[in-house]
């Protein structure tokens, strides 16, 4: 049953519209099945591959600590990655398994995931997505810059 907008008056808006079951539950099985046949877009991809990476590694997103969540300004920096990939990257590669790394080593392993600011001539930032995000755990108390381009992990959760 439907109304037009322009019959109802003010109070009728307000009351309860009681609907037909089955056809909640017809309406309900076609979108499902719409859902469930249609193809898997690239980003549900990547998010599936990211979680089964994080079952190799013995882990689940439950595991992973609130920093690996961090929005940054120059996200748009990385190819279509979303960043608490390319964050769970870094915790669990560099941050869980050394002491100390450096900038170069972060870079190197997400070269695959970056893209060159050449592309955005519009768009100044001061910041590489990967520096201002390892600020942000220094921040955070996580890092302890030592160097230029050195880090120390002071902890591990927050």
């Amino acid at each position: 049953m439907s109304w037009k907008l322009g019959t109802l008056k003010w109070r009728e808006l307000f009351l309860p519209r009681y609907h037909d079951k089955s056809a909640l539950q017809m309406y309900w099985t076609k979108h499902k099945k719409k859902w469930l046949y249609q193809p898997i877009s690239y980003y549900q991809k990547q998010e599936k591959a990211w979680r089964h990476w994080l079952y190799i590694h013995q882990t689940n997103i439950q595991n992973l600590p609130n920093y690996v969540y961090l929005p940054i300004s120059s996200q748009f920096l990385f190819n279509c990655t979303p960043p608490w990939i390319w964050q769970s990257r870094i915790y669990m590669d560099l941050i869980l398994a050394f002491d100390y790394f450096t900038l170069s080593q972060v870079s190197h392993l997400l070269q695959e995931h970056y893209i060159s600011s050449d592309l955005f001539p519009l768009i100044t930032t001061t910041y590489h997505p990967v520096q201002e995000y390892l600020h942000l755990l220094v921040q955070l108390g996580i890092l302890k810059m030592v160097e230029k381009n050195g880090y120390i992990v002071k902890r591990t959760t927050v």
